[in-house]
């Protein structure tokens, strides 16, 4: 129920998420609106976000029921405008969104929120189309109709029918109810009210039929389209309604308005709003107005922490105008609007409150050791006790088992909470309504698909239906399979004939409509895509792919490593060894420990210091014999990713080149590379994962059709800078034949520590979550302090890492000297202390544009002084220290803004990639090693990038692993043409030790004498000398070396 961050406090929905193609310009009687023109799944559909359907609940608004939005003065320009509410809130941290308008300046308030987003679809006939509106769910905290979840393009292209999806406020802004005309209560609901009313009068404009709109919703979008057929305000706006896992037939989503007043006092208390004299009761409007005047960010904070464990705390009121009388006595009596309805549950609703934190037997990371009966349930009754509303019920009795077995219980605590919020107020709405002679269908969502990662106890858990509903299968072949995009296309055909006819799918139904239809959606039988192999470690099952016309056995979360927990924090890994039975490699997806800024990309993800896995792709149909073997490494500056990342999928990489490839998770941060110069931390233990890895690979990739001695590592930033690690470490050597660096090597100064730096850097921690102190630290008490670390939770430890190091990206880097790097790296490739390896190194155009995205594209509106000081605030985090001397030399030649915002640039680009990747391969090329260079500048039309910000850092990643070849959506034609250059030049040097260009074009060998690379640019292929050398001998004189 909860919405979907992006990039720690943004959270988008834009016309990128299906490529720029062609403008369009709707005249409505508000004012002219300009949308985009896509093609999706072989269809134009016109894309408009952000069309304000009201005024700003701002100032004297907020908590005020909505006004309608004036017409605009001037041309909207909505290709990239999207909003959320500032009451959102995750995990008890409110966020709030900004968005781009037409002049592209960037508003500050996010409670301008009340906008909504149009797809209509074309190749239409002449007739207007049916309207299905979206409302979001998020249990009335959470959420916006800008998360890409709720994208209608493809539910518009597959269906023809016009797709709307609305904001509405949220949590204490739009359901504090203070019996007061200054906040009557629900005005959550009556902006989704006069959301509807803007439907009604301009929805003809972008082709769809007012007099034919279907109101949709998930969970709490759910509840809202039920209380919009409930309520007398909302009479006459829609014509159907589909209730997705959620009523307002319970009890649970809904309270008096007493409550609310009682709630919000207790908030206006905590901000000095309310005491035993004025309060929420004596003199609401005073409170009101003090509340007017707090900043939305500590409204959303109070809410979200105050009424802990509770998580919806702010819910529907009745009795107001919205809402007369309580729901369900107005269900019970027949006070409701009519309308057809199409109802539903997903079979295992009540998984989803014993989700976070996951693990197959739900046990909390800090219950590692061992549950008691009585500790078991204590922790699966906490997460369902936040789910409701008050405490538990009688009914409970009945379903907690007489037994006394963790899975029996965790089982009746589920259906528990399925039963009582979701399947029988189902049931309960579905009889009622249909007692009344409305046609109602009912559902129950029960797939699950084979690349679902949740553990199987779990089922088919609340939300799950949402992607198919939306079409996401259709689109993403990486995240579903081909039984996916049938189960999507059984949900959209429901959907979209019962929003056309009434029905839910005439041609299957017959002449009589049934008044209740169990509709159960599952496709657990056929499409056969295991794989099972018998390896010398034991059984292992895997999923075979079809890609690009070429069979890949994937097998996902093979375990090299024995889990790092208690004793073995922050100790050198231990090998796994063999398993017992068959390995299930199907689904697992793990990350290390970390704080995620990209919620999105770790959807499926489960974070856990159990996360020493490796994944393979093995392509089928191979000449005979085996294939070399390609080894990724992920990036995240030593502190953030996951080989389970979308991005890094091998799949398209094996099925194009033939080859296996291999990844592999390692190690982040103060887990992996805190270095107390002592045994049981010794530092680097991030890069052991990695040559425990290797070592794996070495010893077991011939089972699964790889060469063990043809093996090539690439990766891209910190996991390029971590192959250079083990070009250089004496105790990786043997272990690879040749190496790519993309985007990072270890010859720069800033990805790099003396053991020193990382014992003070560790204390800092350790003082923090008292295991330190002046006396006893790191350097007086190591075994102490390294016995107290180990004692704290993971998670810990990564928040306080973050906090207390901030605002440094990355503070804890590979350390020297010790076991992996007896010395400082950049001195032993002088000395030529390194490997054996073949060496591909390559740069993008534009590097260090990457910290600096958050700019606007126009500067005028900053002086100096103050463009100069956001820039150094922007990339001082990147930095080790602080900024070195020879900035002064790029500064001198940026007389005026744009040249100072380049010159900050080139800086970060020259000091961490361009100049290190010279430096690398002049000293391996002078020691007789043969070594390629490269430098990325490919744009994609589709770009959704500022033209100034060029190729920034990692962007050549999605080509390097083929994503192009794949997503027609997202990339065109001559990216397609890209990622093959990119991928034939790594195939053939981890083949043959020399990479491969169109039209057998040679590859020129980069040496001291002839610095010459590779420039990549759409079509254009070309040599380029000495590319940025100029500031690199202003470094190499700096550097000293």
């Amino acid at each position: 129920m909860g919405a979907t961050p992006v990039a720690a406090i943004l959270l988008v929905l834009t016309a990128a998420s299906h490529g720029f193609h062609t403008d369009v310009t709707r005249n409505t009687s508000l004012g002219l609106v300009k949308g985009n023109r896509l093609v999706v799944l072989g269809r134009p559909v016109e894309e408009y976000l952000g069309i304000p359907y009201a005024k700003p609940p701002i100032g004297g608004l907020r908590f005020t029921p909505p006004r309608p939005a004036e017409p605009w003065q001037v041309q909207f320009f909505y290709i990239f405008r999207y909003s959320a509410n500032k009451s959102s809130t995750l995990v008890g941290n409110s966020f709030t969104q900004k968005y781009r308008n037409a002049q592209g300046s960037f508003p500050t308030s996010a409670e301008d929120c009340l906008h909504l987003n149009v797809w209509s679809p074309q190749n239409r006939t002449q007739e207007a189309a049916p309207v299905l509106a979206w409302i979001h769910g998020g249990g009335f905290m959470q959420g916006s109709s800008g998360q890409s979840l709720y994208n209608g393009a493809v539910l518009a292209a597959r269906t023809g029918l016009v797709i709307v999806g609305l904001n509405y406020r949220l949590g204490i802004l739009g359901f504090l109810d203070a019996n007061t005309t200054q906040a009557p209560g629900n005005v959550g609901l009556m902006d989704q009210n006069m959301a509807l009313k803007w439907i009604r009068d301009h929805i003809g404009r972008f082709g769809g039929d007012p007099l034919k709109v279907t109101i949709f919703g998930e969970s709490s979008g759910a509840m809202s389209a039920h209380a919009h057929v409930i309520s007398p305000v909302s009479r006459g706006l829609f014509l159907r309604a589909c209730l997705m896992s959620g009523t307002l037939q319970g009890q649970g989503f809904y309270q008096t308005v007493n409550e609310s007043m009682s709630k919000g006092n207790t908030i206006a208390v905590a901000l000095g709003c309310s005491d035993n004299e004025t309060n929420m009761f004596t003199d609401p409007d005073t409170v009101v107005a003090c509340l007017r005047s707090k900043n939305p960010f500590e409204l959303a904070r109070l809410a979200s922490t105050i009424f802990k464990p509770k998580i919806f705390p702010f819910l529907p009121t009745f009795p107001n105008k919205f809402f007369p009388v309580e729901p369900r006595r107005a269900v019970k009596q027949g006070s409701f609007n009519a309308a057809d309805l199409f109802v539903g549950v997903t079979s295992d609703e009540g998984a989803i409150a014993l989700m976070f934190p996951i693990s197959n037997e739900i046990i909390p990371r800090e219950f590692h050791g061992g549950l008691t009966g009585t500790q078991f349930e204590s922790s699966v009754r906490e997460r369902v006790f936040a789910w409701l509303k008050a405490d538990f019920a009688r009914p409970l009795d009945a379903y907690i088992p007489k037994k006394n077995d963790s899975q029996s219980l965790r089982r009746g605590y589920v259906d528990y909470l399925t039963d009582s919020l979701f399947v029988c107020p189902m049931h309960l709405t579905a009889e009622e309504i249909s007692s009344k002679e409305h046609s109602v269908y009912t559902y129950v969502f029960g797939h699950r698909s084979k690349k679902s990662t949740l553990p199987p106890w779990m089922g088919t858990p609340h939300g799950w239906d949402v992607s198919y509903t939306f079409g996401m299968p259709l689109v993403n072949q990486e995240r579903f399979n081909a039984q996916d995009m049938n189960v999507s296309e059984v949900v959209i055909t429901a959907v979209s004939t019962f929003a056309s006819t009434g029905t839910e799918d005439p041609g299957k139904m017959g002449g009589s409509v049934t008044p209740i239809l169990l509709l159960f959606i599952t496709a657990s039988c056929g499409f056969a895509s295991d794989v099972v192999k018998n390896t010398r470690l034991g059984w292992i099952k895997g999923n075979r792919l079809e890609i690009l016309g070429r069979a890949v056995d994937e097998f996902r979360g093979i375990p090299y490593a024995q889990p790092p927990l208690d004793a073995l924090r922050f100790r050198p890994p231990r090998p796994y060894g063999p398993w017992n039975g068959t390995l299930d490699a199907r689904s697992k997806r793990t990350a290390c420990p970390q704080v995620v800024s990209n919620p999105k990309a770790f959807a499926s993800v489960q974070l856990t210091e159990d996360c020493l896995q490796l994944n393979i792709w093995s392509p089928q149909e191979r000449a005979g014999g085996t294939v070399p073997v390609l080894v990724w490494i992920h990036g995240g500056g030593f502190t953030h990713g996951s080989s389970a990342q979308d991005v890094c999928n091998g799949v398209v990489l094996a099925a194009r080149t033939g080859l296996v490839v291999a990844s592999f998770n390692y190690r982040l941060g103060f887990l992996g590379f805190l270095d107390a110069q002592f045994p049981e931390a010794p530092g680097n233990v991030g890069l052991l994962d990695q040559n425990l890895a290797l070592n794996w690979i070495r010893g077991n990739i011939d089972q699964y059709g790889g060469d063990p001695s043809r093996v090539t590592i690439f990766g891209d930033s910190a996991g390029g800078m971590s192959v250079h690690g083990h070009v250089i470490s004496p105790l990786s050597n043997g272990l690879f034949a040749r190496a790519c660096l993309m985007s990072g090597t270890l010859h720069g100064r800033d990805f790099i520590e003396p053991s020193s730096d990382s014992i003070s850097k560790g204390d800092l921690v350790a003082k923090a979550v008292d295991c330190a102190d002046s006396e006893r630290n790191l350097t007086t008490d190591p075994e102490y302090v390294l016995e107290c670390l180990r004692s704290k939770n993971a998670s810990e430890l990564v928040r306080v890492t973050n906090t207390v190091l901030s605002p440094k990206f990355f503070p804890f880097l590979p350390t020297f000297p010790n076991d992996f790097l007896p010395m400082d790296p950049s001195a032993a490739v002088k000395q030529g202390l390194f490997n054996a390896a073949d060496l591909m190194a390559g740069v993008t155009s534009d590097e260090g544009a990457t910290a600096l995205r958050s700019l606007p594209n126009n500067l005028d509106h900053f002086d100096r002084k103050r463009l100069e000081q956001t820039l150094h605030f922007l990339i001082f985090p990147w930095l080790k220290t602080n900024f070195s001397k020879p900035l002064d030399v790029y500064k001198a030649e940026a007389f005026d803004n744009e040249l100072l915002r380049r010159a900050y640039t080139d800086y970060l680009s020259d000091s961490v990639f361009f100049c290190p990747m010279h430096f690398t391969a002049a000293e391996h090329s002078n020691r007789n090693q043969s070594v390629f260079t490269y430098v990325f500048g490919h744009q994609s039309r589709k770009n959704p990038l500022p033209s100034w910000m060029g190729t920034p850092h990692s962007y050549d990643v999605n080509y390097m692993l083929g994503r192009p070849l794949v997503d027609q959506r997202n990339y065109t034609a001559e990216d397609a043409r890209v990622s093959e250059l990119d991928i034939t030049a790594l195939s053939t040097f981890a083949s043959t030790g020399v990479p491969k260009l169109p039209g057998d074009q040679p590859w020129p060998k980069y040496t001291s004498d002839n610095k010459v690379s590779v420039y990549i640019s759409g079509n254009n292929v070309t040599d380029i000398r000495d590319f940025h050398m100029e500031k690199c001998e202003v470094w190499k004189k700096f550097w000293k070396m």
